[in-house]
């Protein structure tokens, strides 16, 4: 397997240098997919900006973390799965919800399930929905605007994703579940 360097604040590019300075700041540490992203300092600025303008969404903070976990797991990226429970656990996220997410569960909020069905459903179909789930969607209580801004979701994740898959990103020692 093609090897990639895990970056430190002394390896990294110049370009690269602070924004892993902030996710050191903002996690306690620098984790395993910043410092491979590192190596691209473009990659890492992209990565950065599109989680920051999905963060604007009219999404809750909820929906949004079920629209990435969703597409993690429907993507496969155990890294990711790993670290968004992680910091689900440490930001207080529902642990009913998280579970459900994890075990894969059907969820008991039912807008909240059509949102991962849904976009469960853009992953698998690469975007290509019929109009009746996109009616199941609105029906749900989300809006055209809400379906558009689900995509930004989609574009952040599959940088990650894809990245983690490539460079085959060790899972952070913090990640682990005791």
């Amino acid at each position: 397997m093609h090897k990639f360097t895990i970056h430190t604040l002394e390896t990294a590019p110049e370009e690269s240098k602070e924004m892993l300075l902030q996710s050191k700041n903002g996690a306690g540490f620098i984790p395993n997919m910043h410092a491979v992203m590192a190596e691209s300092p473009v990659l890492l600025k992209a990565y950065k900006e599109m989680g920051k303008l999905f963060n604007k969404t009219s999404f809750t903070p909820v929906e949004r973390e079920m629209i990435e976990m969703t597409i993690n797991q429907v993507n496969g990226c155990t890294y990711c799965v790993s670290a968004h429970s992680y910091f689900n656990r440490l930001s207080n996220f529902p642990e009913e919800i998280l579970k459900a997410m994890l075990e894969e569960k059907t969820l008991k909020d039912s807008k909240l399930q059509t949102l991962k069905l849904f976009t469960k459903s853009i992953i698998e179909k690469k975007g290509w929905i019929n109009s009746d789930e996109i009616d199941t969607f609105i029906a749900a209580g989300y809006s055209n605007e809400q379906l558009l801004e689900l995509i930004v979701g989609v574009a952040h994740k599959i940088i990650s994703n894809y990245v983690n898959h490539i460079a085959g990103t060790p899972t952070d020692t913090q990640f682990e579940i005791d």
